[in-house]
């Protein structure tokens, strides 16, 4: 994609999990972990965005004097493409300017700032936010890259199996499973997972296929104007220290059907059902980012004009059939109450990065990937 590339940070404290040591690698014979073979592959993916040259950046000590660890990766090249330059250490190395120190990173918070009112903002990234402020920062507005997951894959698979579903001229529950299959197999057929994990999510989902068609004949038979994979936003606006300050909202919505009294707007999940208090975040386990994503999809559509006089319902519909073959069709209400708290979040994130704020202390969790990020990068 381009015709140089630069990257950075190409050091085990950087890539790898915090538990491995920072001091050597010892070599193994064994079967890696997960971990491993996603960072390789997302190690594999950033050398091969480069049509001409790739220089990697690979540092001994940070600007905290902590040593560092060059990543394992490096010596897998190939030593006749690689040439290896040596660049000495300043005689003052700069410190790192530390969040918990008072000072402020003009720079990263206007780019902050800038990406909010240019881009938008999505309930993923409200998600984020109210998961810890530092993922919301690197996921969000840095969009650090991840290489793909068995589980987002999978769900990207079966969201675009759903969206051919809703196109086909005769949903008769044969056709909706004819068109799953194929559309997986097309799908997994230009995944970057490893081979075997590829095999696993397509037997998975062709297994289920038969199941899902049956349960979902009656749902993709709703009489209706329906619109699949629809973009959708609605303008924020809000006063922060006098200053107003304007966002744009937005999402894609899976489903969305018109009826003359009501909008209907339909989320996939490529799981088995869950309960009503754990999609409200009503248990020890759940944080209620579905239902977020609920009250965040009832505000895109209150802004658009079109819908704005209409009754809104807004369902998660659980496409992993249960042990009874089941795919159910989850409403919850959204009150206005539900609105006014979400606003209240959207309104919090803002005032967190126009406050001049970039980075939060370490949050609860201690294995919390946007607080792993921070410190590997010396904030």
């Amino acid at each position: 994609e381009y015709d140089y590339v630069f990257l950075p940070f190409a050091n085990e404290e950087s890539w790898m999990p915090r538990a491995r040591s920072s001091y050597f690698v010892l070599p193994k014979e064994k079967e890696e972990g997960d971990e491993v073979r996603d960072a390789r592959r997302l190690f594999y993916v950033a050398l091969t965005r480069a049509r001409a040259h790739v220089t990697i950046l690979s540092s001994l000590s940070d600007g905290m004097g902590r040593e560092l660890t060059p990543l394992r990766f490096i010596s897998e090249l190939d030593p006749l493409c690689v040439s290896r330059i040596d660049i000495p250490a300043l005689s003052e190395t700069p410190k790192m300017k530390k969040e918990e120190e008072g000072r402020e990173m003009p720079e990263l918070n206007e780019f902050a700032r800038r990406s909010l009112t240019e881009k938008g903002l999505s309930v993923t990234a409200l998600n984020h936010f109210k998961t810890c402020p530092n993922l919301f920062f690197f996921r969000s507005i840095l969009r650090v890259p991840e290489p793909p997951s068995a589980s987002s894959e999978k769900g990207n698979a079966m969201h675009e199996a759903m969206a051919r579903v809703w196109k086909l001229a005769d949903k008769s529950e044969a056709n909706i499973r004819t068109s799953i299959i194929e559309s997986v197999r097309e799908y997994f057929g230009k995944s970057l997972l490893a081979r075997h994990e590829k095999e696993a999510l397509l037997e998975e989902l062709i297994e289920d296929a038969s199941a899902v068609s049956k349960a979902l004949t009656d749902h993709v038979n709703s009489k209706g104007d329906m619109f699949v994979e629809t973009w959708s936003d609605a303008s924020y606006k809000t006063e922060i220290g006098g200053e107003l300050v304007e966002c744009r909202l937005h999402g894609k919505l899976d489903a969305i059907l018109v009826t003359p009294d009501k909008v209907s707007v339909f989320d996939y999940k490529t799981r088995e059902a869950m309960s009503v208090a754990a999609i409200r975040g009503e248990t020890k386990n759940d944080g209620g980012d579905y239902f977020r994503q609920l009250i965040f999809y009832n505000l895109l559509l209150l802004g658009t004009d079109k819908y704005k006089n209409k009754a809104i319902d807004a369902s998660l519909v659980f496409i992993r059939p249960d042990e009874k073959g089941r795919c159910p069709l989850i409403t919850i209400p959204v009150t206005d109450e539900d609105i006014i708290r979400v606003r209240g979040e959207i309104r919090e994130l803002l005032e967190h990065v126009w406050s001049g704020k970039v980075f939060a202390p370490r949050c609860d969790d201690p294995d919390c990937e946007g607080c792993r990020l921070k410190e590997a990068a010396g904030y």
